[in-house]
């Protein structure tokens, strides 16, 4: 039996933002516009552990517009991802994905989503 070395934590991260902008002239002279905020973390606590959260924001009507979570592992050739996602007026999601990172086309994917098996 091989000793393998406990998995070291070695934190990596990295946030975005955007914002976005978008107006014009409506049914009259008037003009109206909409305003959004986007913001996305990454954070890889190891190798194999991958935590992603994903959010927008509506900064003209100031309402929360979308929230996504997810983890991803990584299994030798294997790579799994779970994902939440929560949607204003209490809707919410889940997906799954299990596929092996070489061949992406041989995967199975179960969610509020869509269910299939990659390849077969």
């Amino acid at each position: 039996m091989e000793n393998q070395a406990p998995e070291e934590f070695h934190e990596t991260w990295s946030a975005a933002l955007s914002y976005s902008y978008a107006g014009g002239y409506s049914a009259g002279p008037s003009w109206s516009s909409h305003k959004t905020l986007n913001g996305v973390l990454h954070y890889q606590l190891t190798d194999n552990w991958t935590f992603d959260y994903q959010a927008g924001y509506d900064l003209t009507q100031h309402d929360i517009l979308l929230q996504r979570f997810n983890i991803t592992r990584r299994i030798h050739c294997w790579e799994a991802t779970f994902s939440r996602s929560f949607i204003p007026g209490g809707e919410s999601e889940y997906f799954f994905h299990l596929g092996i990172r070489e061949q992406k086309e041989v995967y199975y994917e179960r969610g509020t989503r869509q269910q299939s098996i990659g390849g077969i």
